[in-house]
């Protein structure tokens, strides 16, 4: 831990690290406080948010989209809940965050958070809340990634922020990558006080997943004060590293004299006085709990929901109850509890049975089957797709048919029944058109295509591909369109026909670099300096191999760092270039031995073998070939042991072994023989009389 802290600290002194923070280094657990203020928010606007019930419910506009749209357009007009996040005055955590702006230790700044607590402790520092860089300022760029509650100023520069447009109704991807990368100096992103009860805490986790993924240059630090499986996960990623939260840290970090603890009064029975207290309308803390589940608490949104459910069953309500179910049924997936989660649809399915809605019946089949599909209960995930679709052919209900049919076509590709997968695709392709979907269509017909290569079946897959080409680039879908190059460009490699793959290839390239997808880029480029080897363009393939060796060392893939080094091995083999091919080989040789992975490493003994051969050093030749025997006799790999010693028996020909080489080949007919292998056996027949005849 003290050499990231130490690294942090560097990078804090050079002005190369982005800070973005949450609402508290100590986890509140949760935030009963605010809930009760939430809610009690939420009853003195429920005339206007009543209105909005039907778009939610019937039309598919999220809870946290409404949110968004609601303050953005009525916070003028009514008394929004977000006026829940407004405080009086910062805490000493925002103070300290202010104090680190103040001592210009940071590159830029950003909040996931919305409250104006931030806003208070900047103005503490600064006369104006530095929303922007300026010219003439050593302030860093300030950003709120989804917006903030301070005064009129302050609303009207939040609001004019992308994220707060109804495209967006999450923190806004592209506008956080600008916010990290916003200087290429940018070396390092330290995570502060985010928890899994902060505001949009699963868009904003999720956004790190990406950028830890799609920037593996950068390193991301999180500061935490409980671990968790989301922030193991994280780590897993390879560029990312947790360190335990202390104020002596934070304070070594940005050389902070005193860091004051935060404590945080919070009365956890606030909420059960709310509720208790108020006879609110069930249609009310259904929606309640949809937004709590949305911005801020899984826990809460469940606690609101159990009183919906005591409402609407005295109402007899079967429709609402299924919708608390439906709900409750989603919550709990997320929280990984698919037990509960498939109760609770199954409950559902029985009300909306019950209330003869079939549309909804036919929705709440399709969740249960997504649910035990996750859980890996593929049978019933079809029987459940099944009835879903049954239900969508009989309202005749095209969006239906489409989101089912496709769902079926991906479990039989993955049981490797193509030609049902085909027809399934097919069904899903056709109830697009007439929706006239076609961003979808060219997703569909990738996933066909790609379920054609796998049954072998190029002609009909080039035809699928060309069409997805067509249509996204004449109505603008032009999402998945490098992943249609990319399966053209495979579909020629196999047609041998390297040119037009190279051309297929070079696009999805400049496509994946025009998006910033590094990962991608990567792999893309591994394919380009393949094509570029078979071409023998040797020099244009070492730099695409070359620039892939960069990304890989960066992100510490060793896996795919040690195979580009066996590549540049073969092509500097191919060119002669001896020295250049060992180095390759050898550096694959040393991380195949680290990984443990036993057949790469003897492909790579093998193709060491054949340099050493070339140089005419038999002797390490026939070592590494003898290398190969040994884990191949272990692993009972017959038919590779016996393809080894015919090529120990030639080296050792080579170097005038000649006893040693007729028992190596002996040994190899002998395995053939065993195997019943009668041409191998032939063939190893007469290269034993080519040597005996030398």
């Amino acid at each position: 831990m003290a050499r990231h802290i130490k690294q942090l600290k560097e990078f804090s002194q050079n002005k190369e690290l982005v800070l973005l923070v949450g609402s508290s280094v100590k986890n509140p657990s949760p935030h009963t406080s605010f809930v009760e203020k939430f809610l009690s928010t939420l009853q003195n606007s429920w005339d206007v948010l009543e209105l909005y019930l039907p778009e939610v419910r019937e039309r598919g506009l999220t809870t946290e989209a409404f949110y968004r749209v609601f303050y953005e357009y009525f916070a003028d007009e009514v008394f929004t809940p977000l006026q829940s996040f407004k405080y009086e005055k910062a805490d000493p955590y925002y103070q300290t965050i202010a104090q680190i702006v103040a001592n210009q230790k940071l590159l830029a700044l950003g909040t996931a958070d919305i409250d104006n607590r931030l806003a208070l402790a900047l103005q503490q520092e600064y006369h104006d809340i530095p929303f922007e860089q300026h010219a003439d300022t050593n302030i860093p760029y300030v950003s709120y990634l989804n917006g903030c509650i301070e005064n009129e100023d302050s609303l009207v520069a939040t609001l004019e922020q992308e994220s707060h447009k109804l495209q967006g109704a999450s923190p806004n991807l592209e506008k956080v990558y600008h916010f990290i990368t916003k200087n290429e100096n940018a070396k390092a992103v330290l995570l502060l006080g985010l928890h899994p009860d902060d505001f949009c805490w699963k868009k904003t986790y999720g956004l790190m997943v990406q950028l830890a993924k799609k920037y593996p240059q950068k390193t991301i630090y999180w500061m935490y004060t409980e671990k968790s499986m989301a922030l193991e996960h994280l780590k897993q990623l390879g560029n990312v590293q947790l360190i335990p939260y202390s104020p002596d840290v934070l304070a070594e970090v940005f050389d902070l004299q005193h860091v004051q603890e935060t404590v945080d009064n919070i009365d956890t029975a606030a909420l059960d006085k709310w509720l208790e207290a108020k006879n609110a309308d069930p249609d009310l803390l259904e929606f309640a709990g949809a937004l709590l589940n949305e911005v801020i608490s899984r826990s809460h949104a469940l606690q609101v929901l159990e009183y919906a459910m005591s409402s609407y069953q005295s109402e007899g309500n079967s429709a609402g109850l299924a919708r608390v179910h439906r709900l409750k049924g989603s919550i709990y997936f997320e929280q990984g509890h698919l037990e509960k989660s498939i109760h609770n649809h199954n409950e559902a399915i029985a009300l909306w049975n019950r209330a003869n809605q079939e549309y909804q019946l036919a929705k709440e089949n399709m969740m249960l089957a997504d649910t035990y599909w996750n859980a890996g209960a593929t049978d019933r995930a079809l029987q459940h797709y099944g009835e879903a679709l049954s239900i969508y052919n009989m309202l005749e209900n095209i969006s239906g048919i489409s989101s089912v049919t496709d769902k079926l076509a991906r479990i039989c590709d993955i049981d490797e029944d193509y030609e049902l997968a085909q027809r399934y695709y097919n069904e899903s392709l056709e109830a697009k058109k007439k929706k006239y979907q076609y961003s979808e269509m060219v997703q569909t017909l990738l996933n066909l295509s790609a379920s054609l290569i796998k049954n072998q079946d190029w002609e009909q897959a080039t035809t699928n591909l060309n069409e997805a080409l067509r249509i996204g680039n004449e109505f603008y879908c032009h999402s998945s369109l490098e992943e249609v190059h990319q399966h053209l460009g495979l579909i020629a490699m196999s047609a041998l026909d390297y040119k037009r793959a190279y051309d297929h290839y070079q696009t999805s390239y400049e496509i994946y670099q025009a998006q910033k997808d590094i990962l991608s880029s990567v792999f893309v480029n591994c394919n380009l300096g393949h094509i570029c080897a078979k071409l023998e363009n040797y020099d244009e393939s070492v730099k695409y191999y070359e620039g892939a060796l960069e990304s890989y060392e960066k992100m510490g893939d060793w896996q795919h760092l040690a195979a580009i080094y066996n590549n540049l091995g073969y092509i500097n083999t191919c060119r002669k270039e001896c020295g250049l091919a060992e180095e390759y080989f050898s550096r694959s040789v040393e991380i195949f031995v680290a990984l443990g992975d036993v057949m790469n490493l003897i492909r790579t003994h093998g193709n060491l073998a054949r340099v050493y051969t070339m140089q005419g050093e038999f002797e390490n030749a026939i070592e590494c070939y003898l290398a190969n025997v040994e884990m191949l006799s272990q692993l009972d790999e017959k038919v590779e042991l016996a393809s080894t010693l015919i090529a120990i028996s030639i080296v050792q020909a080579q170097s005038d072994q000649k006893d040693a080489s007729q028992k190596s080949i002996n040994e190899a007919i002998e395995i053939y023989q065993s195997l019943g292998m009668e041409k191998e056996t032939q063939e190893a027949q007469e290269i034993l009389q080519n040597l005996c005849a030398n």
